[in-house]
């Protein structure tokens, strides 16, 4: 946690402090009572005599409370914690089944209708099954008000509580405390958090994935276990090791009135591991540039809409590390996305592109063929002149498919920096739309490959800027006009001017 977080860190212990760690300024160090007696639930429920004692010491309105056997393996800020909450009192992960068992959310809601309420608050009646999650309260996010609260109501019932914490054959602890409290008393207060946040083998399959932020190493009532601790090791040092990939990558976003999206980029970003994100803003006059800062991005303003090969262009001057990922602000970028990314960009040729998915579940490869005259023809035709037979002519016509060259889908790309920046990064003669066409067309003829990183990206397609359907219209039919002048004369523009009509 001290390596991953900046936060400070509450130890409760019922033995000393190794010496290490007590002189560590970071570390409060604060001793309880070992638990004794026959009540199997008192090791649990001395959970909550702790976390009084540290939310007495804390100074920060937030706090994460995790057992013993949780381990952070991901950069973790406040804001990352405050985001998760999403303004929720408290934040807990769902825990869909027990590995090995039928387990499910209706057999959890029957547990805690007849085993949590039946002990603690038989007067209430239970959520509906839509209503419903089974919390694991082995990491629990919350504001200290929040958690004092809890605390408060739960030691009022454990004090008034008569013989053992056990209803039938189950025992009653923490966990029932934590459920009772934002399911029958506060109902609502609780965030259902990504499972990134409480990642466990318990309930997870496969374990562990790409992209988890704390790793639970459940281990019921042993605790810890030498061969726990070993595992622990083990397990945090592998998914360590995908992280360092995508720590060598820097997300460069252009933005232009991009406030309904950005903070779900930014924030997919940042859970795939990646470190710094740049947002180049081209003049937005809506919230777009306070909420990128707000969610951790470094922000770069021009004063006028550049487009946005300008934009990208600027965001790479900055760019530190190996790889920059160029990324539209309406994208949904995974983890495992960044670290195939890094990994085929090391290779100094490799320009690497995910597919992409729309809203509607339609998937668009992200490696797209070389064209030709008549393919570029015929896509003006087909987009921008919906009554014209030219497309449909030249589909069947010779020379229609291009070989020799691809380019990628410029929504999500991946390039070793130093190599784009020898290429001249991307052509600043176009505004919006075939510059990655125009790069795709440089990078081969490099000597560079254009490749796919077999992955998935959402893309909620032309949502990334507040834009009208018909200004991006004649922006790509202007942009396909000047690619075809460029690539290949005066004739083949005119014709394309001519196709696209009145959208040019």
């Amino acid at each position: 946690m001290l390596e991953h977080t900046d936060w400070d860190l509450v130890l409760v212990a019922d033995r000393p402090l190794p010496v290490a760690l007590a002189a560590d300024p970071r570390v409060c160090g604060m001793r309880v009572d070992p638990v004794d007696g026959e009540d199997r639930a008192a090791r649990f429920l001395a959970k909550f005599h702790a976390l009084d004692r540290a939310i007495a010491v804390a100074d920060t309105p937030l706090m994460v409370l995790f057992d013993a056997d949780a381990r952070v393996v991901r950069p973790t800020t406040g804001a990352d914690v405050a985001a998760a909450l999403a303004g929720h009192p408290l934040g807990m992960v769902e825990q869909a089944t027990i590995r090995g068992s039928s387990m499910d959310r209706a057999a959890f809601l029957e547990h805690y209708r007849v085993h949590t309420l039946g002990f603690i608050d038989p007067e209430v009646s239970p959520p509906t099954l839509e209503a419903f999650r089974y919390f694991n309260s082995g990491v629990v996010l919350g504001r200290c008000d929040a958690l004092a609260e809890v605390v408060a109501d739960a030691l009022a019932r454990i004090g008034a509580a008569r013989g053992p914490h056990v209803f039938g054959a189950h025992m009653i602890a923490d966990q029932d405390y934590f459920q009772h409290w934002v399911l029958s008393v506060r109902p609502g207060s609780c965030a259902d958090l990504d499972w990134e946040w409480n990642h466990c083998s318990w309930w997870h399959d496969p374990f562990p994935r790409d992209g988890a932020r704390i790793l639970h190493f459940s281990n019921f009532m042993d605790g810890p276990t030498p061969e726990t601790l070993a595992q622990m090791d083990a397990i945090s040092s592998r998914v360590a090791a995908g992280d360092a990939l995508s720590a060598r990558v820097t997300a460069v976003v252009v933005t232009h009135r991009s406030e309904r999206v950005i903070d779900d980029c930014a924030r997919a970003l940042r859970m795939a591991g990646v470190e710094h994100v740049i947002v180049v803003d081209n003049a937005s006059d809506d919230e777009t540039v306070a909420r990128a800062r707000a969610a951790g991005c470094d922000v770069v303003e021009l004063p006028r809409n550049h487009g946005f090969a300008v934009g990208a262009n600027a965001g790479l001057r900055l760019v530190e590390t190996e790889i920059v990922c160029v990324v539209n602000p309406d994208c949904l970028v995974d983890v495992a996305t960044i670290r195939r990314g890094a990994e085929l960009c090391t290779d100094d040729a490799v320009c690497a592109v995910p597919d992409f998915v729309d809203e509607a579940g339609v998937v668009t490869a992200g490696v797209r063929g070389a064209y030709t005259r008549r393919r570029l023809l015929a896509d003006v035709a087909r987009t921008h002149n919906a009554t014209s037979r030219v497309a449909a002519l030249a589909e069947h016509g010779p020379r229609y498919d291009g070989h020799g060259w691809a380019w990628p889908l410029g929504a999500c790309v991946f390039l070793p920096a130093a190599a784009l920046r020898r290429l001249g990064g991307f052509d600043e003669a176009y505004f919006l739309y075939m510059e990655d066409v125009d790069l795709g067309q440089r990078w081969c003829a490099a000597g560079g490959r254009i490749v796919s990183t077999g992955t998935t990206v959402r893309h909620a397609e032309q949502q990334g800027a507040d834009v009208t359907a018909a200004a991006r219209g004649a922006l790509l039919a202007a942009a396909r006009v000047q690619y075809s002048r460029r690539a290949f004369g005066p004739i083949t523009g005119r014709l394309a001017q001519l196709l696209a009509g009145n959208a040019a």
